[in-house]
């Protein structure tokens, strides 16, 4: 039964992926609802070792803001695979959407190890560094706010327990046909 639940999910994920890849924007409430399908399956596989938590300001409506497709997602993969590989129980991602409807700013934490970001700029996965060069390219309004921003949290010991990535969307306010 957990099999088929299972695929269910990932064929719906895999379906909702191509769908606004072919169209390229969408709204954050169909984000938030890919993200939410990613992370429950992601905890299926993790056994309830990873828990997760995505928040909205109320000041946000979801289904009016229109931002580009996969652009989030590869941060909580980051998260997960990254911050939280050696985390065989307790691991928890945060998500939260805040800003305004046509400033979106984004959080997603984790509370696993870190990583070092100068073994990351070396590594083979360019993931981050294209999702960053999109950020830039989509930046509309002003520069004073980085698209992206990396945070570490620490342990009183000043071990790294937790990585932030703070992300910055010009976006549009506006409902898309597709989802009305």
């Amino acid at each position: 039964r957990s099999a088929v639940d299972y695929l269910a999910q990932f064929s719906r994920l895999i379906r909702d992926t191509l769908r606004v890849s072919a169209s390229g924007i969408h709204s954050l409430e169909t984000e938030i609802s890919m993200l939410r399908n990613y992370l429950n399956l992601e905890k299926l596989r993790f056994k309830d070792g990873l828990q997760f938590e995505i928040t909205t300001d109320e000041e946000l409506v979801p289904s009016r803001i229109i931002i580009p497709a996969l652009l989030i997602q590869p941060f909580v993969e980051n998260a997960i695979k990254h911050g939280l590989k050696e985390n065989e129980v307790g691991g928890k991602v945060k998500i939260h959407f805040g800003g305004t409807n046509e400033r979106l700013q984004v959080s997603v934490q984790d509370n696993g190890r870190g990583f070092d970001p100068r073994k990351s700029k070396n590594s083979k996965g360019m993931g981050m560094d294209i999702t960053r060069r999109r950020l830039e390219l989509l930046q509309k309004k002003s520069t004073e706010l980085a698209p992206m921003d990396i945070r570490f949290n620490y342990d009183e010991d000043g071990t790294i327990r937790g990585t932030e990535i703070l992300i910055t969307i010009d976006t549009e306010d506006r409902s898309l046909p597709l989802e009305a």
